[in-house]
This record gives C-alpha cells, sequence and structure tokens, in this order.
C-alpha cells in the first residue's frame, strides 16, 4: 500500500489539533501528517505517528509582495 504525507503548517492555532485529528480519521491509513511549526514561539503537542519540524524563525511575511 502506497503512503500519503499530509502537510500541515502551523503557527501555533488552535486548529492544529482538529487537523491533525483529521487526518488520523481518513479511511486511509497509511498516513502521517508532517506539522511544520513557522516560528519559534510554539511547541507541538507530541504526537506518536507524526513528523514535525520547526523552523528557526517565522518565515510568513505579512504585506510582502515578492
Amino acid at each position: 500500500m502506497k503512503s500519503a504525507t499530509v502537510i500541515i503548517p502551523t503557527i501555533g492555532n488552535k486548529t492544529l489539533e482538529t487537523a491533525v485529528t483529521s487526518v488520523f480519521s481518513q479511511s486511509y491509513k497509511n498516513v502521517k501528517p508532517h506539522i511544520i511549526i513557522d516560528g519559534p514561539d510554539f511547541k507541538a503537542p507530541h504526537y506518536d505517528d507524526a513528523l514535525v519540524t520547526s523552523l528557526g524563525e517565522n518565515t510568513g511575511k505579512v504585506g510582502d509582495n515578492r
């Protein structure tokens, strides 16, 4: 069975738990969430079957039109 990775970017908002729960609730079971934390100010809760990457600084720039 092929696997799938679901990328979940976050700055620590309250919908993270809902997003991770949704990934684990899918009928296709060979799915792994990859949580990308954008900035140092948030520590994600531990999820046994999720990969968590924390970026050293917030990379989103409000009003940046590059």
